[in-house]
């Protein structure tokens, strides 16, 4: 489950591991890419209104998971 705000990307993805965020644009470029651990934040304010795929990578646990982002300002 992922919650999106305004400016910040927040996940909820137990794991004790680092979590591997990967956020493109709709032509499949990668715009922001990250690591974080459990309930950290993901600032996305930077990014211009739009809609993105984020990909969630927990490579210990071998899953990854895809949700659209759309961005308003």
């Amino acid at each position: 489950c992922m919650n999106f705000t305004r400016a910040y990307l927040h996940h909820l993805f137990k794991a004790n591991e680092p979590i591997y965020i990967e956020v493109y644009n709709l032509t499949g470029q990668l715009v922001l890419n990250t690591n974080i651990y459990e309930d950290e934040l993901v600032d996305v304010s930077t990014l211009p209104s739009g809609v993105y795929l984020v990909q969630i990578i927990n490579s210990t646990l071998a899953q990854s998971i895809s949700k659209q982002l759309i961005k308003t300002n």
